[in-house]
């Protein structure tokens, strides 16, 4: 049925809303947003005209806003996620909403031609910008191929810079239409011979006039020192003398700075080295004595021996001092001279090295052992009288006894080289188990000491120093060794001295038992508070000197030996000993009258007060280690041991004079040392002694009082002030900025961990809608099967 004209008309209108239910107005007419929808904060104080940032919130807008942005960021990660073959579409503006698709398409179709006039042009010569030659910073097409500055090669600044006029205007200014006698006009390749020519002819003469001054100015250096010797003749001598003391500092200097350099040496060697140069020496030594021992010349001797003439008699002839020739044909002088040549050699043994294991030393000294003894027993029916005298490579001894064999019939010097060849043999750089060899030789060097000081009936200071010196270098090599027979011997001491006193018949210490303990000394710190060698050996001689009998004289000078001992133990801690101010005080009593009652122990000692009969001023003052040893015929004198005696008291006097009793320590000094002033050789130290015993009696002693303690102050009250407040607080500003930005990184931390949480629980949201949507398809699935099976039946 067809509408009628004015149904169509009423159509039209309401469909334009002119007429009929206008749903824009009531839309209009609806507020915007839900009120139930936000979120007022209410204030405590209204105040009119005030605007607070968030009074209003709106959750619900911006739970949705959050969502869509996560739904444009988060969902496509999630879906391209563990995926390799994603396509991205990376079209020129294609994710641009702003974007129409004319202006799309235009900027594609511009970008398209940039690449391809690109790539095409990448090698087209032609195209591009045209490289500008230069020369000089100048570029060349400023200059004419045939301009007078470019074919010039020594310019002037005299010399035209231009042709001449006529030239230029006849060929520039109509010239080529102008005929030649012949009647025809010049071409232009004929012009331009005719210009090169010319300019040829002007480079020419520029040249000859440059030779010319050149020539000219030759002349007159060659002329100018002559010119100069005219003129210096002028000048006075003053400036003349002021010249050479010039030319004088000008040459010192050069001579200076072309000083010649050092020259390199030979690198240093390693004790290594040094060690096996050493025994590879003694060896060849070693030969060499057997040979002359023998009568048997090497073939290196017999071509240095030949006959001397004339003034080499004379010139080849060297005496000591002591007037006895030096030759090298005496057995003894070689043996004397290769033994100085040793002992100036140093001996580094700090180090130890696992190199030369190829050197079999044990092998080695059989092999020599071995042809000593067929050597002797072939030449042993022979009458032939052969000094002894020492090898140079020895075999290391297992024990003290092994030694004294090695060293029967030499002399005591003769025994330090043997140690010193011992080292060098078994230096623990050549083998390994040498170290195990040196450690033996730590024994029996304290052993033979021990033996000397009983054997001999003098003491020998450079063999015992010698020998000393060897054991005090292997101490410090060897240091748990050296501690470990000092402890064996100390406990020999030790068990002697127990067994002595309860026996009830103890004694001062032997010679070589003092010497031990000064060896003891000399190697091992004494001035610690507790040390395992030296605190025990002190304790032992104040024990000899306070429980030992002395009966003779040789006890009284053991004793004076020990105080000496302890006093160098003593000399850096400055300990007090009382057995030592004991034992000196007694022996001073001995020659004086002086009650000594409450000032120190009482001790008779017999042996002193016969002996004071023998006293004379004549006597030697001289108290030797000779007088100790068992064998040695020396008796000491009464002014000996007095001088001994007063001289261990100063330097213990010296000692404590620091001490708060020292005064006290020192009363009984005035009355003991007065009656032994008589003598005058110990005038000396008598006044010594006295001076210092008044200087410590004079010095002022502090009476002893309660501790002092601080003094307690008196409670004050004070007002108290707020020091965080700004006005006492100079980096308050610094305070606020730094809380200020610590509150900031605290909220922005917050909501980074919020905005976190909320993306992933949107995003577990979402696997979980995923994993419900793939459920429900599956039971509709299932649905569907069951349904279609149940039809069937």
């Amino acid at each position: 049925m067809k509408e009628s004209a004015l149904k169509k008309i009423k159509n039209k209108l309401k469909s334009a809303g002119f007429i009929g239910y206008k749903k824009g107005k009531k839309q209009d007419l609806q507020p915007t947003v839900n009120p139930f929808d936000l979120k007022m904060t209410k204030t405590k104080h209204d105040v009119l005209n005030r605007k607070i940032k968030g009074q209003v919130g709106k959750p619900l807008l911006a739970k949705k806003k959050a969502t869509k942005i996560r739904e444009e960021k988060l969902l496509p990660e999630l879906e391209n996620q563990n995926k390799v073959s994603v396509f991205v579409d990376k079209r020129f503006g294609e994710n641009d909403e702003n974007m129409t698709v004319e202006e799309k398409l235009l900027e594609r179709y511009s970008k398209e031609q940039q690449k391809r006039t690109r790539n095409s042009s990448l090698y087209n010569l032609n195209q591009g910008e045209e490289v500008e030659l230069t020369h000089l910073g100048q570029s060349l097409s400023k200059f004419d191929d045939f301009e007078d500055d470019e074919i010039a090669l020594n310019d002037s600044d005299n010399e035209p810079d231009q042709l001449d006029r006529d030239l230029v205007e006849k060929f520039n200014f109509g010239g080529f239409e102008q005929e030649e006698d012949e009647g025809r006009p010049k071409s232009k390749n004929e012009i331009m011979k005719e210009l090169i020519a010319k300019s040829k002819m002007y480079k020419y003469e520029r040249q000859k006039m440059n030779d010319e001054n050149e020539d000219i100015r030759e002349n007159l250096d060659e002329e100018f020192d002559d010119i100069h010797k005219l003129l210096l003749q002028e000048q006075d001598k003053e400036v003349t003398r002021e010249l050479n003391q010039n030319s004088n500092y000008d040459s010192l200097v050069k001579s200076l700075a072309f000083e010649k350099r050092a020259k390199p040496t030979d690198r240093l060697k390693t004790e290594e080295e040094i060690a096996k140069e050493e025994y590879e020496k003694l060896k060849e030594m070693e030969s060499k004595r057997k040979k002359r021992m023998l009568g048997e010349d090497s073939d290196e001797e017999d071509v240095k021996k030949r006959k001397l003439e004339g003034d080499e008699l004379d010139t080849n002839l060297e005496f000591e001092n002591n007037g006895e020739y030096d030759g090298i044909s005496d057995d003894e002088n070689d043996e004397g001279d290769s033994e100085d040549g040793e002992s100036e050699e140093d001996e580094s043994e700090d180090g130890e090295s696992e190199d030369g294991s190829d050197l079999e030393q044990d092998d080695r000294l059989e092999e020599i052992s071995d042809n000593e003894s067929e050597n002797s027993d072939e030449y042993e029916n022979e009458e032939i009288e052969i000094n002894k005298t020492l090898p140079f490579v020895l075999s290391m001894p297992n024990s003290h006894d092994e030694f004294l064999k090695i060293v029967q019939g030499l002399s005591l010097q003769d025994h330090v080289v043997a140690i010193e060849r011992l080292r060098k043999c078994y230096h623990v750089s050549l083998h390994p188990n040498n170290k195990n060899q040196l450690q033996k030789l730590i024994g029996i060097m304290f052993e033979h000491l021990q033996y000397l000081c009983i054997s001999l009936d003098s003491f020998p200071r450079d063999v015992f120093n010698g020998i000393f010196s060897h054991l005090s270098q292997l101490s410090h090599q060897f240091p748990d060794v050296v501690s470990r027979c000092s402890m064996t011997l100390l406990e020999s001491f030790l068990i002697k001295l127990k067994r002595d006193i309860s026996s009830g018949s103890l004694k001062m210490p032997t010679a070589s038992m003092i010497l031990v303990l000064k060896i003891f000394g000399l190697i091992f710190s004494s001035s610690d508070f507790r040390n395992p060698i030296t605190t025990p050996s002190s304790l032992l001689m104040c024990c000899f000197l306070e429980m030992a009998s002395v009966r003779k004289l040789k006890d009284v000078v053991a004793g004076l030996f020990i105080c000496e001992i302890l006093l160098i133990y003593t000399k850096q801690s400055k300990k007090f000993i009382p057995e030592l101010f004991n034992f000196l005080f007694n022996i001073l009593s001995h020659f004086s009258s002086f009650d000594q009652k409450n000032c120190f122990l009482k001790r008779e000692i017999p042996c002193l007060k016969e002996f004071l009969s023998s006293c004379s001023s004549n006597d030697s003052l001289d108290l030797t280690f000779e007088s100790l040893m068992p064998k040695a015929n020396v008796k000491p004198s009464p002014l000996a041991i007095l001088n001994k005696t007063l001289e261990l008291i100063k330097i213990a006097m010296e000692n404590i004079k620091e001490y708060d009793s020292a005064a006290d320590i020192v009363i009984p000094v005035h009355s003991l040392v007065a009656n032994v002033k008589q003598f005058q050789p110990l005038q000396n130290i008598c006044d010594q002694l006295l001076s210092l015993s008044d200087s410590i009696l004079n010095t002022s002693r502090k009476n002893l009082t309660l501790q002092q303690f601080k003094p307690v102050a008196i409670a004050m009250y004070d007002p108290l002030y707020n020091k965080s407040n700004p006005s006492y607080n100079l980096d308050h500003k610094k305070q606020c900025e730094d809380a200020k930005l610590k509150r900031q990184y605290k909220k922005e931390f917050k909501g980074a961990v919020r905005e976190l949480r909320k993306d992933s629980r949107f995003l577990s949201k979402v696997k979980h809608d995923k994993r419900r949507e793939k459920d429900l398809e599956y039971q509709k699935k299932i649905k569907k099967i069951y349904g279609s099976i149940g039809n069937e039946d």
